[in-house]
Parts: structure tokens; C-alpha cells; sequence
């Protein structure tokens, strides 16, 4: 019986030290499991990081092209400014030359050979009769250079007020209004409001209109000479949206707007 009790006690012992190495060994490879899970886990975070990384790099680039563009458009309108400028106060001392009253040319005098030579069947002239016909024709004279010298004063007016205009339009900053046409797409909008701002771009509060706008998606301008920024502000607003069939649209029919002025008409589609 001390036989069988001693058996039994070894092959419980070795069921327990089996036991033992099986826990261990179920350990080791959960251990072993749970580090490979961390390592997959702490690969895809890294590769995460570095395609992050790629689009960062590659907005920077994107950002210093921007930057150099508008630094480009800066000097171009710095140098339309300051070519203006100088026509503007060439045109300016040019109308004050013109205003300036001018001599009239003398009228030219008959001489003396002539004044007392009388023609053969002719009465001789009265002194009173011949001056008044030299009066009138001085009158003649001065009124046909005031003529000349009102139409040429009115002619630098109008350079000068296309100008002045013209400086007027390139000192004032571009305008941007956001209309959505619901609360969904106030988010996004105010997205493309930043990235304008950044470009030194006035955009106020973003409108929601609801019931009104088109079912596209618009980008307005209202002066045809202001297209190219119109297509800038559409390519900006396309790569919010990540939508090429946004509408640029001419409102120049519309009536008197401010220079520089841009409207942005999220569509129902946005």
C-alpha cells in the first residue's frame, strides 16, 4: 500500500511539474505574443509618423512656393503702384501746365506799305472799322485756344481719374464672403476662411443662407480684370472641398461693387 501511495505521490508531483513547465511555457509565449503585438503596433505607429511626416514636408514645400508667389504678386503690385504713382504726379503737373493761361499769338500786322498803299477801286478803310475787325479776330483767336486748351484739361482729367482709380484698386485689400447653405458646412468653410486669411485675404463671418444660392458650388467675381484671383480662390476653395467642379462665375452685370471683392456660394453638393 506504501507502494502505490509513494506512485501516486510521484505521478502527481510530475503532473504538477508538467503542469508547472506548461504555465511557464504558456507564459513565456504570451509574453512572447504580446511583444510582437507591441512591435507590429509600434511599427504602424512609425510608419503613421512618418507618412505624417512626408505631408508635413510636403506642405512646408507647398507653403514656401505659396509664400514665394504672393511675394512675387506683392513686388508686382508694389512696382504697379509705384509706376502709377509717378504717372499719377506726371499727369498731375501736366494739368497744372495746362491750366497755366497761355499767350495768345500775336495777329499778324499789315505793314505800313501796305496800310497806306490804297488798292486801285477801293475805298480807303476807316481806322475805327479796322480795328474793330483786328478785335474780333483776336476774340476769335483766344476763344478757339480756350476751346483747345478746356478740351486738352479735360482729357488729362480723365487720365488722371483712370489712375487714381486704377492706384485706388491695387491699395485695397481682397474681400472674400463664405455663404453656406447649411450649419453642416460651417466647419469645412471656416476650413478655407483660415487658409485665405493666411494670404492676407479679408474673409468675414461666414453667412448661412439656407434657401438660397446655387446647387453648384460657385466662386464670384465681379470684375473681369479680376479673374486670375478669382481662379486662385477657386483652387484654394477645390482643394478644401477636394471637389474640381466648383463654378467661377462672372457677376460683373451686376451692378457698382467694391474693387477686389469675391464670393464664395457653397452649393448644395458641397
Amino acid at each position: 500500500m506504501s507502494d502505490e501511495i509513494r506512485q501516486w505521490q510521484r505521478a502527481r508531483a510530475s503532473y504538477w511539474a508538467a503542469a508547472l513547465t506548461l504555465a511557464g511555457f504558456a507564459v513565456v509565449v504570451g509574453a512572447i505574443g504580446y511583444s510582437v503585438y507591441q512591435l507590429q503596433t509600434l511599427e504602424a505607429r512609425i510608419t503613421e509618423l512618418e507618412e505624417t511626416k512626408k505631408r508635413l514636408q510636403q506642405d512646408i514645400v507647398e507653403k514656401r512656393e505659396e509664400v514665394a508667389e504672393r511675394e512675387a504678386e506683392l513686388a508686382d503690385v508694389q512696382e504697379a503702384i509705384t509706376a502709377a504713382q509717378e504717372e499719377l504726379d506726371a499727369i498731375k503737373n501736366e494739368l497744372r501746365m495746362a491750366e497755366m493761361p497761355q499767350e495768345a499769338e500775336p495777329l499778324p500786322q499789315a505793314s505800313a506799305a501796305g496800310q497806306d498803299a490804297e488798292q486801285p477801286g477801293e475805298r480807303p478803310r476807316e481806322p475805327i472799322a479796322e480795328a474793330q475787325e483786328a478785335e474780333a479776330e483776336a476774340r476769335r483767336a483766344r476763344l478757339e485756344q480756350q476751346q483747345v486748351q478746356e478740351a486738352r484739361i479735360g482729357r488729362v482729367q480723365q487720365r488722371l481719374s483712370d489712375v487714381q482709380v486704377a492706384l485706388d484698386k491695387l491699395r485695397i485689400r481682397p474681400r472674400v464672403y463664405i455663404h453656406v447653405r447649411s450649419r453642416s458646412q460651417i466647419a469645412l468653410a471656416e476650413a478655407v476662411s483660415k487658409r485665405l486669411s493666411g494670404l492676407d485675404i479679408v474673409v468675414p463671418e461666414v453667412e448661412v443662407v439656407m434657401d438660397q444660392g446655387p446647387s453648384r458650388t460657385q466662386v464670384r467675381y465681379f470684375d473681369e480684370n479680376e479673374r486670375p484671383l478669382a481662379a486662385d480662390i477657386r483652387r484654394i476653395l477645390a482643394e478644401g472641398l477636394g471637389d474640381e467642379r466648383i463654378e467661377l462665375k462672372n457677376f460683373a452685370h451686376t451692378g457698382d461693387v467694391r474693387p477686389n471683392q469675391f464670393e464664395i456660394w457653397f452649393g448644395t453638393d458641397a
